[in-house]
């Protein structure tokens, strides 16, 4: 997945989808639109390294939520150490498309 087609499928405006519950608390996704990307977690290609892309973040823990360049496959990612703690069984093209 490029990351031209990573922001292609962002939304207008901030979409949270709940993804689970966590001990009885709702976790949802934020996925953020590209300009909030830029001004939260700066240019979304510097994470090229990492091979991911940063879209949102999780509400729980404040987690950045990545898209795997390869795959395109969902991925929580610590927001301190940028390790990928969890991989969702999602793409984010499948997460989009969820009300």
């Amino acid at each position: 997945m490029s990351y031209k087609s990573i922001q292609s499928l962002l939304p207008v405006k901030e979409k949270a989808i709940l993804l689970d519950q966590v001990e009885g608390l709702n976790r949802y996704l934020c996925i953020l639109p590209n300009g909030e990307l830029e001004s939260q977690f700066g240019d979304i290609e510097e994470f090229k390294k990492q091979s991911f892309a940063v879209v949102g973040y999780e509400d729980v823990l404040g987690d950045f939520v990545g898209v795997d360049i390869k795959s395109g496959q969902l991925l929580i990612v610590n927001h301190e150490t940028l390790h990928v703690e969890e991989r969702l069984n999602l793409t984010f093209d499948e997460f989009m498309k969820k009300d």
